[in-house]
């Protein structure tokens, strides 16, 4: 699919080179294979138009896109920063959670970027067609969290790790209220106990029913 939706571009637009990098082994990836192809088709053709504009504009005297597909593991290198990606699927089958090192005063501190662990109320735990592996799956993915060192950790609604309070004390001058790494083991456990609760009670429902079929 990578290939082709890049073969594609190239027609498109020949004076950028549009190149691939992908592990030598096939990644498989659960969805729908039109949409799939329609969304990277998507991006990939909002690339080019960008770097288009630049050479245009006189940004640029020749462009590239470039298309990287990874797997758990991973490396990517953004800016001067080295981030590792860490498959956490559950929340949704792409889930990803990311990882990374910074420096500040001397010190060398371990991010997490965690992906999600939600457990939307619409969520089906059991019997899941769409998604047989879902609960399964979260619960690897807390298991691969909890192995993950965390001096910070950012989740994708402040809520999840008090941004409002934390940058309310950094604003006060006090030591960096974002190194938390107790707060992110507490993040991991009130989770996988909300997930476990409401895997739980599917569980439950599924029982009270069947001996009724």
């Amino acid at each position: 699919m990578v290939e082709s939706v890049a073969f594609a571009q190239r027609m498109s637009t020949p004076a950028i080179t549009v190149s691939v990098t992908a592990p030598p082994h096939p990644v498989e990836v659960l969805g729908d294979e039109r949409m799939l192809a329609q969304a990277l088709t998507n991006i990939v053709k909002n690339a080019a138009e960008a770097v288009e504009r630049q050479i245009e504009g006189g940004g640029l005297s020749k462009g590239s896109v470039a298309i990287d597909v990874f797997t758990d593991g991973d490396e990517v290198q953004l800016g001067g920063s080295m981030l590792v990606a860490r498959l956490t699927p559950g929340h949704t089958k792409g889930c990803t959670t990311w990882t990374m090192k910074v420096q500040e005063a001397g010190k060398t501190y371990n991010v997490v970027i965690v992906g999600s662990t939600a457990v939307g109320r619409e969520y089906k735990l059991v019997d899941n067609p769409a998604y047989p592996g879902i609960a399964a799956d979260y619960e690897r993915s807390f298991t691969i969290m909890e192995s993950l060192p965390a001096d910070i950790y950012v989740a994708p609604h402040g809520s999840q790790f008090n941004l409002e309070g934390k940058y309310a004390r950094l604003q006060q001058g006090t030591s960096n209220p974002f190194v938390d790494p107790a707060g992110y083991a507490r993040f991991i456990v009130e989770t996988q106990q909300q997930f476990r609760a409401a895997l739980a009670k599917q569980q439950a429902a599924q029982q009270a029913v069947s001996p009724a079929k």
